[in-house]
């Protein structure tokens, strides 16, 4: 469990780099179900605000870049996911450069 860099398939012609999360959600949710929560870094404007609902999708798990954790607030969930988004694409572009 923890945080990865991500790559969806079934979404658009292409696989769509991202983010996941793969865990339980602590800061949230305290039943303790395990759910990937994937967030595609370029979303294509084709494929609307709500595009991916309702489709099956495979998504290959590339990197983990840290263990879960349980944030204070809201706020502070909201900058991890910014700080995990930019490591994502750091990791890409790194990937790509080599």
């Amino acid at each position: 469990m923890g945080i990865f860099v991500v790559r969806t398939h079934g979404l658009a012609p292409h696989a769509l780099p991202g983010v996941a999360s793969l865990g339980r959600r602590p800061t949230v949710d305290a039943s303790g179900r395990i759910l990937l929560e994937v967030h595609c870094l370029d979303w294509p404007d084709e494929l609307g605000r709500d595009g991916g609902y309702g489709r099956l999708v495979k998504v290959d798990l590339l990197h983990k870049l840290r263990d879960e954790r349980t944030y204070d607030s809201l706020d502070a969930l909201r900058e991890g996911i910014a700080r995990d988004s930019a490591d994502a694409r750091d990791w890409f572009s790194a990937a790509d450069r080599g």
